[in-house]
């Protein structure tokens, strides 16, 4: 079925453009708000319709050329609209989201990506070897299993598109109708500001992993890259990597364990974060902090060097040990690691009653949320809470929780991590509403 002529009125969350035809709401991929647009609908349900472009009859004033040629990859929804427009609509979905749950007075503040392109300091690549031996890597088409081939992409850091380059002139024919998942990742060198170093995390979709030996050592010979390992090699010792400074601290990381990708947007949530606690009235050398779904300590390394008693608490093994080697190597002594689940590690200490020694929490969980931690903090009764999360559903629905178990929101800080997508990183800042003298 063809909607002709359909105007696109405005962006929603997961990057869709939504126009309406009947009164129906129909939700076009890849539109931009002030398009005008033939669709094609894709499926149809009674109250909505999903649709792509078959023509643009009109362009929108905030279409513009894309530099990326792949404009079926599932990577980036917003390639074609204006970075400022981009901005707009991430500062109204935060506002619609989260701004609409706070009652009174609140901060809000948007943090801005330097670059709309070559920000990305991490990827994941699908490649395919067809059965004559020839391999193309790429992207999966969105809401497919189709693979898209690229020679680079346009959110990457340069170093990668120089591996990407490099990648194609290889010879994997004595791999043929093989598929590979490959973690790209860019280091710094030698503590400079413009990481050029690569390190590659080799997924292999057969379970036969004993002839890729020789597979890693072609990667390998390639300029510039680090190191290559298989994913989940246990074999092995854990090698660590520089990451960067903050704080006075060195971050060291293993291959294939969770890292941001914006650098220079981690850094500005770090300084806001920083910031906030320094202004608030926990004290360093007698204030607690519990750090839950910690990473490597990628927030709490910095506090923990600034003097404030710090636990963090991780589940993935590859990461506690980055957290062990980051306060090993930074001579840490107020902060300690947890190698626990965090929902289990807070339901312990609801569950039994005990003494919560924390009077700040801070949570970074997964894009899933942390409904059940945010529960159980509401019996512990923390005096602050900092949420970070990327993801605007599970927040808010999260928040509500702890609004509702007397939690207030005082700030709210949202970062483009992610430019030419519709995703954005959001940190809210809540006090209880009984606890004496907030300054948060």
């Amino acid at each position: 079925m063809l909607i002709s002529r359909l105007k696109i009125e405005k962006q929603v969350y997961q990057g869709w453009g939504l126009g309406f035809s009947d009164n129906k709401a129909i939700f076009v991929e890849q539109a931009i708000d002030g398009d005008i647009v033939d669709a094609e609908i894709v499926k149809d349900h009674k109250a909505h319709a999903f649709a792509k472009i078959k023509e643009i009859v009109q362009a929108s004033p905030f279409r513009v050329i894309s530099p990326c040629p792949y404009t079926r990859c599932g990577g980036c929804h917003w390639q074609t609209m204006a970075y400022e427009r981009q901005v707009h609509w991430k500062r109204a979905f935060v506002q619609e989201s989260i701004g609409s749950l706070v009652k009174g007075e609140h901060t809000f503040e948007f943090r801005e990506s330097e670059k709309a392109h070559s920000y990305r300091s991490r990827i994941t690549l699908r490649m395919h070897v067809d059965e004559k031996g020839k391999h193309t890597f790429g992207f999966f088409e969105q809401h497919t299993y189709n693979l898209i081939p690229i020679a680079s992409c346009s959110i990457s850091m340069p170093a990668i598109n120089e591996f990407l380059q490099k990648l194609s002139a290889c010879d994997f024919s004595l791999w043929p109708d093989k598929k590979f998942r490959l973690e790209i990742q860019v280091y710094p060198e030698n503590n400079q500001d413009e990481p050029k170093h690569i390190s590659v995390v080799v997924t292999s979709a057969q379970k036969n992993t004993e002839n890729l030996n020789a597979f890693l050592q072609i990667i390998s010979r390639i300029e510039n890259v680090l190191t290559v390992k298989l994913a989940g090699d246990t074999k092995n010792n854990l090698d660590f990597f520089f990451f960067g400074s903050y704080g006075g601290a060195d971050f060291f990381n293993s291959p294939g364990q969770f890292q941001q990708v914006n650098l220079t947007l981690n850094n500005m949530l770090r300084d806001d974060l920083m910031g906030n606690i320094k202004n608030s009235d926990l004290k360093n050398n007698e204030s607690k902090i519990l750090d839950l779904f910690a990473g490597s300590g990628n927030l709490s390394i910095a506090l923990a060097k600034a003097g404030y008693q710090v636990t963090a608490v991780e589940q993935n093994k590859i990461s506690v040990a980055s957290a062990k080697q980051n306060i090993k190597k930074n001579n840490i002594k107020t902060m300690i690691i947890e190698k626990a689940d965090s929902a289990s590690f807070i339901k312990g200490y609801a569950k039994n009653k005990q003494k919560f020694p924390w009077r700040h929490v801070l949570l970074d969980p997964p894009r899933a949320g942390a409904l059940g931690v945010c529960r159980d903090l509401v019996l512990l009764k923390p005096e602050y809470i900092t949420y970070i999360s990327c993801d605007l559903a599970t927040l808010r629905r999260d928040l509500k929780v702890l609004l509702e178990g007397s939690y207030v929101i005082n700030k709210i800080y949202s970062y483009d991590f992610f430019p030419s997508t519709f995703h954005i990183e959001t940190m809210v800042l809540l006090s209880r509403t009984n606890s004496q003298d907030v300054k948060i």
